[in-house]
């Protein structure tokens, strides 16, 4: 077990630690429980991952002495303010599991890839010979799909790095409306539009823009019509078409998986880049450079601005590869400059022991280590002002890919460099870690706060922007940002200056 993690979950469940909590100076925590009096009764929620949790106590005021309050949920494993992660474990602790998370899907018996509206179940991950629409109308005749009822899909997914100002590339959709469509595209009843507005909203609300879509293509069951669109605003957006055949009466409006209800987290994603000026590094330079879909700040693999490769978590620096075992800041690269008296052992971060890892690795080197020794105030001054939402101060990142979510041992370039956005999910080649509890910023998507590796696109439907944890300023591009301070996942974090 990792005795970092086993000492300080200890504690927080004891006490409530929390690492964010400059001003509650009038409540201070303490891990003599007796001054309370007894055994600590339990949390108020005990369902889900919050079950066994104990309340902490707390030195109210001199006057008032201590008291039993209940801790801080936010540090329990698994957490979750509302449910996000479709994992069938209940993250809120209210004693529902994954509520509103899990999909419809349907039954393709034939195999066509269209699924049988009368068939349907529900899960978080698609089940086998199943599909996530319902445009199926003889689910035993692969030949028969959507001739017997009006439907509309859309069929263009994430449209990423628009830049503002620029049209984006024709978008399409798929409609069917009996006795008008799958003809020749000239039916003056039919009027189909494509539109945008804010991520996770309705596109019946005022706040959605619409623009004529053209007929494109005839298909053999429906018409493809498309648009394109120039966007006025840099950000995140969603995008969906809708059509009518009544002047407007009526609209049916169209995700991409194609049902009679509109799902807004179904609907298309534009995400659109504010102006760049370029820097010196990979990380900086406003370019794709590893054609990943994320530039800069926005790519998990540049956890710092000064990284030199964009195509890995490693920073392609040699000079950053001074000390595998005992880690210095992260962030100034534990290359000898300005040494911040920051320092742990990499086994304090690593979940699984470090005897299990290939002794070419050395990483037993300088252990057994005092993993509970507190580190030094200069270490958390000078290096958390350049953690990256998400990211403790020795490169422990919780780094996410859609809504698969990893804590990640970053490393130096020696100890783990075919680690990658290709092999995250792989604890042999990434290995899983716990951000150190005193010198992290710790990332929570339930809250609105990007991970390494998200957009604003994938956050919980809840979220209509992204928000920073630490008072953070938030950001589309570095541009955005105070001098000496670069856009990172969507947050303005201060460069590192060398301690004096």
């Amino acid at each position: 077990m990792n005795p970092l993690k086993n000492t300080f979950v200890c504690l927080m469940i004891l006490v409530g630690l929390s690492s964010g909590c400059d001003g509650c100076s009038e409540k201070k925590s303490t891990n003599n429980s007796t001054e309370c009096g007894g055994v600590a009764p339990l949390a108020d929620l005990q369902e889900g991952v919050c079950a066994g949790l104990e309340k902490a106590c707390v030195l109210v005021s001199e006057e008032a002495g201590h008291a039993w309050v209940e801790p801080d949920y936010s540090q329990v494993e698994g957490w979750e303010a509302s449910e996000f992660s479709c994992d069938e474990r209940d993250n809120d602790c209210d004693g529902d599991t994954d509520e509103g998370l899990p999909r419809s899907f349907y039954a393709d018996a034939d195999g066509d890839g269209y699924g049988n509206p009368a068939v349907e179940i529900t899960a978080c991950w698609q089940p086998s010979g199943h599909v996530a629409n319902s445009l199926d109308c003889d689910d035993t005749d692969e030949s028969v799909r959507t001739s017997c009822r009006a439907f509309c899909r859309l069929l263009d997914p994430t449209l990423a790095h628009v830049p503002l100002g620029e049209s984006t590339p024709t978008l399409s959709v798929a409609v069917f409306s009996d006795g008008i469509t799958t003809r020749t595209g000239d039916a003056t009843e039919l009027v189909v539009e494509l539109g945008v507005g804010p991520i996770h909203s309705f596109p019946q609300q005022p706040t959605w823009t619409w623009y004529p879509a053209a007929w494109v293509a005839d298909e053999v069951d429906w018409d493809v019509y498309g648009a394109a669109l120039t966007p006025s605003d840099a950000g995140a957006f969603h995008f969906a078409f809708r059509f009518t055949t009544d002047a407007g009466e009526n609209y049916m409006y169209c995700d991409r998986q194609g049902n009679e209800v509109y799902d807004p987290r179904s609907a298309g994603g534009l995400l659109v880049d504010p102006p760049c000026t370029p820097g010196g590094t990979q990380c900086l330079d406003c370019v794709d450079n590893d054609a990943d879909g994320y530039i800069d700040g926005w790519d998990p693999e540049c956890i710092k601005p000064t990284d030199e490769n964009e195509a890995a978590f490693s920073t392609g620096a040699q000079a950053d590869d001074n000390g595998r075992q005992k880690l210095d800041c992260w962030y100034d690269g534990d290359a000898g400059d300005g040494n911040d008296n920051c320092e742990t052992h990499i086994c304090c971060l690593l979940d699984e022991p470090c005897e299990s890892f290939p002794a070419l690795l050395e990483l037993t080197k300088f252990w057994p280590y005092d993993c509970a020794a507190p580190l030094r105030s200069s270490c958390i001054d000078n290096c958390l002002p350049s953690t990256p939402p998400g990211c403790d101060c020795f490169g422990c990142c919780t780094v996410c890919l859609g809504t698969e979510c990893h804590d990640v041992l970053i490393g130096t370039p020696g100890n783990f460099p075919q680690c990658n956005q290709a092999t995250f999910a792989d604890p042999a080649l990434c290995p899983r870690c716990t951000l150190h509890p005193e010198c992290s910023r710790p990332c929570n998507p339930a809250e609105c706060e990007l991970c390494p590796g998200m957009s604003p696109l994938d956050l919980p439907p809840h979220c209509s922007e992204a928000t920073c944890p630490d008072d953070l300023q938030t950001c589309l591009s570095t541009d955005d940002c105070p001098t000496n301070f670069n856009c990172q996942f969507g947050c303005c974090v201060q460069d590192f200056i060398v301690a004096k």
